[in-house]
């Protein structure tokens, strides 16, 4: 996995990602421990909460709007798209 980070431009990947792979919630202990070394910038998105985005000098919180979810199949495409 990490060494599949190290040839990304730019790393996505969900919260219920980096639980499964690694045991963290929180998107700056996923920065820190398993990306910054690896790849940069990293945009970590968790469902309806916000989206954040990290990079080596820069990190942000975007606010995500509600919206009335019908099906969550492909939702992680949808973002990327």
């Amino acid at each position: 996995i990490l060494e599949n980070f190290e040839y990304a431009d730019i790393l996505r990947g969900s919260s219920e990602d980096f639980r499964f792979m690694f045991g963290l919630d929180r998107a700056e202990e996923v920065y820190r421990q398993k990306v910054a070394f690896y790849c940069n910038p990293f945009i970590y998105t968790d469902g309806a909460h916000d989206v954040r985005l990290f990079t080596r000098q820069y990190s942000n919180t975007y606010p995500v709007p509600k919206v009335e979810t019908v099906s969550t199949i492909g939702a992680g495409d949808n973002f990327n798209a």
